[in-house]
């Protein structure tokens, strides 16, 4: 809403709570009217630029070779606070390749340096909480606001923040190949990647004052605070591989048999501080105060024994048997190792003799089927092993005379029998080739099963790990909790034709996914993680499911409202103009106990079109992506309803506009009108989007033959230039990922859309240039 909007839904908000006088606005904001800011378009940014460089030297001989490649990347971001967000990357790789007669080695090093400036998380939402009758931030370190000063400065004070990731990695792998007899191979392979990541959140003073320009120090930020954490993390694997391929007549065979194993070790040191003697000195011997310091070591490791016999007979039949134990720190000792195996058989049915007359029509058809185990061990570390933690006090010593004493604590509880989740996938399908290969098709259809799912299970308050401020950290176990399955059909079709001077590659995509729980411990119900308490893990429903109250409209008159109240056994305060919720159990109690299954961020199906069409010189690509049936709940829209800042509340029910669907604004935004455990922010989220449009010329070779050119190639490339869709929020591909709700884990958070960072149209230009 802009500011005369605004105003007004809070005159009738001041109104529908009874308050005859209306808003208070102009008492303490007195030139609210001259004011009419965009804080949301003011944190935006059109135009960012995007470079990326890439330059590749090829070399070598008829025995060894090398290459090199380089590549410089350069985004800025969309969103511009006082400092403005991008990403830098410079990788450099080095790759080589020996053969002589019976060895091969193999060695690749890369090295990388990323610079990341990172905007607050929330920033979107914060954003769209700010009243229009606010100026928009004037000068750097400081801002007025004429009203609530405390309340709207968080917003204010973010954009000076400066919030920044560099990243150094190097990393690299030799492997040497040596035939040590006929049809007999050893394979040893190492590798490694060091990476050090230093991350500094620099937090200026930030003087906030009101509408006469006096200093606000409760709401300001009075000192300066620089957050430094530095994270170090070692990878190292280990291979080897002993193969041996044989032939007797038609039948071939190979055997393979080997062991892995992996190695991660990672430190965290964190350390805050403020005092600063000013915003232009940020380095730590020019503050007064550490405010608390941090740090940790981790190791994991992972090892694996495996084998595998592979067949075919003639190009005909072919079938693959795999055997592997794998082992894993993470769990306890007694849980650590687990069998898994696997299979597989294929049918070239082009390959037999009756098939002879259909080869006119058909190149090839070839039927498989697969049936295998693998182990899923991602959990946090030391789950499995009782741990303490530093930072609590002990009194010691006899009344009148205690003494403090630092100590430490068990905050959370360890699950020594958790141990590994077991994935099984079925599958299949067929590969088929039509028409001299004009026309291919691959179809699959699954059904793959999750047992002894490795999930995080909310503990009781009474456990004492419901701590102020850390319940997220220590509230949940992690246990092998319940069975799930998805079962699908992907289908991929391309067409293409090189035989004219039009060259045509067209591709369509089509898949269903059917995702539900079929088995929960009785005495776990359903249960959710975060902070938002929306995705749900509910028996026969799939995974993650919406838990909501549903509503059924507005509260018209007062007919409605009698007929309302007479149906609850205790008064709920409902007045004229609030939301109708469901009493879904019948108890005459509207309680979280009526929240049912309300769809899911699964889509029904996923389709996709890929088009490549060539001509002479001109080639032109479209890509596009179809997802329908999705369910997005809209917490963006939800925060702007708690706030009173949705342009649908203009229109909100009052006693003059009493037939208006959207629910009255009333003074807390905890009001059920603006809660978020009901349907009203659940929206479809469908859509199609044109992914990718790359319209290029490459100049004729007549011409650069001449300069010694191999090719030059000038392109656009258009990144995600339309979506078309009905859901209102920002963008309908709502992923994975942390967001405002601190919701980071990817079974619940995908779905939720609180501010997430939308997908950008991306207009590049670019040039291919080969030697």
């Amino acid at each position: 809403m802009n500011t005369r909007q605004q105003i007004f839904a809070r005159d009738q908000e001041a109104l529908n709570n009874n308050l005859e006088e209306g808003t208070d606005l102009f008492t303490f904001n007195p030139n609210a009217l001259e004011y009419d800011s965009d804080f949301q378009k003011f944190i935006e940014r059109d135009h960012a630029g995007i470079q990326n460089h890439t330059l590749l030297i090829l070399g070598g001989k008829k025995d060894a070779n090398l290459s090199m490649v380089t590549n410089y990347f350069n985004q800025e971001g969309v969103l511009v606070v006082l400092v403005n967000s991008g990403y830098k990357n410079l990788t450099t790789r080095f790759n080589s390749e020996l053969t002589k007669e019976r060895i091969k080695i193999q060695s690749s090093i890369n090295a990388g340096n990323s610079n990341t400036e990172l905007c607050p998380v929330d920033i979107y939402t914060q954003a769209i909480t700010q009243p229009p009758y606010h100026p928009l931030p004037i000068t750097e370190y400081e801002a007025i606001i004429p009203d609530n000063q405390v309340y709207y400065s968080t917003f204010a004070k973010s954009l000076s923040d400066e919030n920044t990731i560099t990243t150094r990695t190097i990393g690299g792998n030799l492997s040497l190949n040596v035939d040590l007899l006929k049809g007999l191979s050893y394979k040893v392979q190492g590798g490694g990647t060091l990476k050090n990541s230093k991350q500094e959140n620099w937090q200026p003073r930030f003087l906030i004052k009101n509408a006469q320009g006096v200093i606000q120090n409760s709401a300001s930020r009075m000192e300066a605070q620089l957050e430094n954490t530095y994270i170090q993390t070692q990878h190292w694997s280990l291979e080897n591989l002993l193969t041996y391929n044989f032939r007797l007549r038609t039948h071939e065979f190979t055997l393979l048999t080997g062991h892995t194993c992996e190695a991660y070790e990672g430190s965290t040191e964190s350390a805050i501080k403020s005092g600063f003697q000013s915003n232009t000195t940020r380095v730590w011997d020019a503050a007064n105060n550490l405010i608390a310091a941090s740090g940790r070591k981790y190791a994991y490791t992972n090892i694996g024994l495996l084998s595998r016999i592979m067949y075919n007979y003639n190009g005909r039949y072919m079938g693959t048997v795999s055997l592997r134990n794998d082992g894993s720190s993470r769990f306890g000792e007694m849980y650590r190792r687990k069998w898994f195996w696997g299979g597989s058989v294929g049918w070239n049915i082009s390959e037999e003799l009756f098939f002879s007359r259909a080869r006119m029509v058909i190149d090839q058809l070839k039927v498989r089927a697969s049936l295998a185990e693998v182990g899923n061990d991602q959990i946090p570390y030391y789950i499995a092993t009782t741990t303490v933690e530093a930072g609590s006090d002990y009194h010691w010593g006899r009344e009148g005379g205690e003494t403090v004493a630092p100590g430490y604590i068990q905050r959370g509880y360890a699950n020594p029998e958790v141990h590994w989740e077991t994935n099984i996938s079925r599958d299949i399908g067929f590969d088929l080739t039509l028409f001299k290969g004009l026309l291919t098709a691959t179809f699959d259809a699954y059904y793959n099963s999750k047992k002894d799912m490795l999930l995080p299970v909310s503990l009781a308050p009474s456990t004492g790990t419901w701590m102020p401020m850390t319940e997220n950290d220590y509230k949940n176990i992690f246990q092998n909790v319940g069975n799930m399955y998805n079962k699908g059909i992907e289908l991929s079709t391309t067409y293409q034709d090189n035989t004219t001077a039009w060259r045509w590659m067209i591709q369509g995509t089509f898949s269903k996914n059917i995702n539900e729980v079929t088995q929960l411990p009785e005495n776990l119900g359903e249960y959710s993680i975060g902070t938002a308490n929306i995705g749900f893990v509910a028996l026969n429903q799939p995974v993650p499911t919406y838990m909501l109250i549903p509503t059924n409209g507005v509260i018209k008159d007062s007919a409605e409202l009698a007929e309302y109240n007479s149906h609850f056994r205790t008064p709920t305060q409902t007045r004229l103009g609030d939301l109708r919720y469901v009493d879904t159990n019948g108890d005459s109690v509207l309680n979280a106990y009526d929240r049912v299954p309300m769809g899911s961020p699964l889509p029904d199906f996923e389709m996709g079109l890929n088009i490549k069409v060539e001509y002479k010189n001109i080639d032109l690509v479209v890509n596009l992506f179809y997802s329908h049936g999705s369910e997005i709940y809209n917490g963006t829209k939800a925060i702007a309803y708690q706030e009173g800042r949705h342009l649908d509340q203009f229109y909100q029910w009052t006693p003059v506009n009493n037939q208006s669907d959207v629910p009255a604004l009333r003074f807390t935004s905890s009001h059920w009108n603006q809660s978020m455990l009901s349907d009203q922010y659940l929206e479809d989220g469908t859509y199609l989007r044109f992914r990718n449009i790359i319209l290029g010329y490459s100049l004729p070779r007549s011409i650069l033959h001449t300069v010694r050119i191999e090719k030059l190639r000038f392109y656009i490339n258009l990144q995600n230039p339309i979506t078309l869709t009905r859901y209102t929020g920002f963008d309908p591909d709502i992923g994975y990922g942390p967001n405002a709700f601190g919701m980071g884990d990817p079974l619940f958070s995908k779905g939720i859309d609180a501010g997430n960072y939308p997908t950008s149209r991306k207009f590049l230009l670019g040039v291919q240039l080969q030697f």
